[in-house]
């Protein structure tokens, strides 16, 4: 089974207001490479938002033998059931400087479910993670939660819980 999701575009909230009409749920965006995990028939694979990346040729980015090395010693993604694919956001030094303790480590931002071809909604699988003993991964707080307006997000992008300063968006 040699699946490869890619991760879709998340458009601009400028380029689709329309979002907030319906009641929203809102987390701090991370400024990382987004980056998939998948275990298939017993074998960690991982990759950035489109493919599985096998050959060390294939990897134009320098953080992500940072990333491959950390994933594949945490044997917890073991437990990843293989109708699931981790996503997450891996930091690095990269355009914004999260605190020391955070670089190089992997935010979980979704979980996309093979079989019903759907993401799974963020707490429901931050719980499933939980329950299948998946270590490794930091879950974002959720900052706003049901009808927001923009004046609401602009308040929130002012400190950054990760880093010193505003957020990234």
């Amino acid at each position: 089974m040699d699946v490869n999701v890619k991760y879709p575009k998340i458009p601009h909230l400028l380029e689709s207001s329309e979002i907030l009409k319906n009641s929203v749920i809102v987390y701090e965006k991370i400024d990382g490479g987004n980056v998939q995990i998948q275990n298939i028939n017993g074998r960690i694979f991982c990759g950035n938002s489109s493919k599985f990346l096998l050959r060390e040729e294939q990897y134009s980015l320098s953080w992500f033998n940072n990333f491959k090395k950390s994933v594949l010693s945490n044997y917890t993604f073991l437990n990843l059931p293989k109708n699931l694919v981790l996503f997450g956001e891996w930091t690095s030094k990269h355009t914004l400087d999260y605190f020391d303790k955070l670089t190089n480590s992997m935010f979980f931002i979704d979980l996309f479910d093979l079989d019903t071809n759907k993401f799974i909604n963020y707490e429901t699988a931050k719980k499933k993670l939980t329950e299948l003993g998946i270590n490794g991964v930091i879950y974002l707080p959720k900052l706003l939660d049901g009808i927001v307006v923009i004046g609401d997000l602009e308040k929130i992008v002012e400190k950054s819980n990760f880093r010193d300063g505003i957020m990234e968006g």
